[in-house]
């Protein structure tokens, strides 16, 4: 069951859940496990290159 709120409505999520950006502790696979079970998945890669962000 999804939750209807503020950040919900705002950002298209299923879910207020929000994987904050790591800064190179975390690649897009974590991302997009987030994205997919319906949070907001944001991948912190100011620093790297687009092979280490994945598919």
């Amino acid at each position: 069951m999804a939750l209807s709120t503020r950040f919900t409505e705002m950002f298209g999520a299923r879910h207020p859940i929000a994987l904050a950006p790591m800064g190179g502790s975390a690649g897009g696979a974590l991302t997009a496990a987030v994205s997919r079970g319906g949070g907001l998945g944001i991948l912190g890669a100011g620093n790297w290159d687009p092979e280490w962000m994945g598919p």
